[in-house]
């Protein structure tokens, strides 16, 4: 009786690896090889097999796979990848093959039903995807020049009936995770058959060849009967072309250009405009007060490692004056009215003039926008960090690998990441604000008006609004708050929120049985800030 070993190589896909393996359990034998996937990955791994060894994490991983062929020991070799499920049809069907006495045959491929976010794509050469993967021992290996090769075999190959089930993007954000490795592999493999960037160049591999691919996925191949899927997938595919010239672009620039220090890390040519430690550099975080205000201690870990740069800040109009406190920021920047609040062209053009302006050598965007890193990208700012994850990443040339939604650090060291690129590290550094006297002075003389100055008593701030970030308190909970404050006689309430909430503020009163002192709508968040300090 023959017997069938299944290899599967592990990177980070903890989310997958389980499915992937329960469904291959009635395998005579699993071999894992993993790239430093962790303890959680390989404790999953190691509950359905103990051939869990480890390997080097290799550009092109079509190596490694290789490697676990090596090391099965069945007369049948099953290849699979994390994001692929055995059904029980392919289970019956390739237990039945192998049983068979076929001397003639060395492989089979399998046919392979691709979902695309959650959606079967029939169309557009997305299927029947027919993949080599299972083929005896000892007559089947990648050739390891490509990333998307198939496995070759020695001998004859027949096709398998029933499909191999592939997840291949479960959310967008793991199609640009996957996005990136796969185009660091391309670039490479452009710039070692003498691929060079020019008009041509250009022209070729982000204008004619994935235009062609579309028109044939979409139009010819029926991709379009696939719905939103199916264009979403023949789009991301010429997105994928794009990234892939730009990396292109960097690797040969790269190879042009050593580091003078020999770290690998930023540092300016001779020749440059400046040297280092005295660049222009921005800071782009244009979304809401609290992330602004966590990324403020960014400007002070750059000054006090580089007391010669220049840090200056691109945040939302509303936040200017309230950000010109920040110790360490020395110009700020506020987003031109024709961008604000519009992803349009012409307002990131406007906002791209304005940064070119400023003549930065380095951009580190925070808020990792499409149209914040396509603003930088046009500005011409010949350094641009942020996340390698996001859709506006393709703008990036130094990308940091971290993913924010499972919040395991805060929100500071998430920041600071993306400081790593030029050498700065998180220290002892929290938000600061510097708040001018007079704001302080105008509060104090309204606290007085209101009977609560002269620190009297403990004032207590109660703010109902979240700005639309969170589920709100009920106003009748805020209110009997206020109620129990306003019963000691050492604490008194105030009420604060921005103009727009007024009306829950009201709410609040109106069930609540005092009536404490409110401040929405009656200051800036200059003058919040020294309300607070109070």
């Amino acid at each position: 009786m023959n017997t069938l070993s299944v290899c599967i190589l592990v990177h980070d896909e903890e989310e997958e690896v389980r499915g992937c393996l329960e469904s291959v359990a009635w395998a005579d034998e699993i071999v894992v090889a993993e790239t430093g996937a962790g303890d959680r990955v390989r404790e999953i791994c190691r509950k359905y097999t103990d051939r869990v060894f480890r390997v080097e994490n290799r550009l092109n991983p079509n190596e490694n796979k290789n490697r676990t062929f090596l090391e099965a020991t069945g007369d049948w070799i099953l290849c699979l990848d994390p994001d692929e499920r055995v059904t029980e049809a392919l289970k019956a069907e390739i237990l039945e093959i192998i049983g068979q006495d076929r001397p003639e045959v060395s492989g089979y491929f399998l046919p392979r039903q691709n979902l695309y976010f959650g959606t079967w794509l029939r169309h557009g050469g997305a299927y029947p995807d027919r993949q080599l993967r299972l083929f005896r021992a000892g007559k089947g290996s990648f050739p390891c020049a490509h990333i998307h090769e198939r496995i070759a075999v020695e001998g004859g190959i027949g096709t398998l009936r029933n499909p191999l089930v592939h997840h291949t993007y479960r959310t967008i954000d793991r199609y640009f995770e996957k996005m990136e490795f796969k185009t660091e592999f391309e670039a490479g493999y452009l710039a070692d058959r003498g691929v060079r960037p020019g008009l041509l160049a250009a022209l070729r591999w982000t204008v004619l060849a994935p235009s062609a691919r579309f028109i044939r996925r979409y139009l010819f191949k029926g991709g379009f009967l696939d719905g939103w899927s199916g264009f979403l997938a023949c789009a991301l595919d010429w997105v994928t072309s794009l990234v892939r010239y730009q990396k292109l672009v960097e690797r040969i620039r790269a190879a042009a250009e050593i580091p003078a220090d020999g770290t690998g890390r930023l540092v300016h040519r001779p020749g440059g405009s400046k040297g280092a430690g005295t660049e222009r550099i921005l800071i782009a975080r244009t979304d809401r007060i609290g992330d602004v205000l966590l990324t403020l201690p960014l400007a002070q870990a750059i000054k006090a490692r580089h007391p010669a740069r220049r840090v200056a800040f691109l945040v939302d109009e509303r936040l200017r004056r309230l950000v010109r406190c920040a110790p360490g920021v020395d110009e700020v920047i506020s987003i031109p009215a024709s961008a604000s609040g519009s992803g349009r062209l012409r307002g990131t053009l406007s906002m791209a003039r304005a940064l070119r302006r400023g003549r930065y050598e380095i951009a580190v965007v925070v808020s990792p926008t499409f149209r914040n890193a396509l603003a930088a990208f046009l500005a011409g700012i010949p350094t641009r960090i942020g996340t390698k994850y996001r859709l506006g990443s393709v703008f990036f040339n130094r990308r940091v690998p971290h993913h924010r939604r499972p919040s395991v650090k805060h929100e500071v060291a998430y920041n600071f990441d993306l400081l790593a690129p030029i050498g700065v590290s998180q220290g002892d550094e929290a938000p600061v604000l510097v708040v001018p006297g007079e704001a302080r002075g105008e509060v104090r003389r309204l606290l007085e008006e209101k009977g609560l100055g002269g620190g009297s008593v403990r004032l207590i701030a109660v703010h109902p609004g979240s700005g639309g970030s969170s589920a709100d308190w009920p106003p009748g909970r805020f209110a009997s708050l206020v109620d129990r404050i306003e019963e000691r006689d050492d604490m008194a309430a105030i009420l604060t929120g921005s103009a727009a909430e007024r009306g829950l503020v009201d709410a609040v009163v109106e069930q609540s049985g005092r009536r404490p002192a409110r401040f929405d709508g009656a200051l800036d968040l200059v003058e919040l800030a020294a309300l607070y300090r109070e």
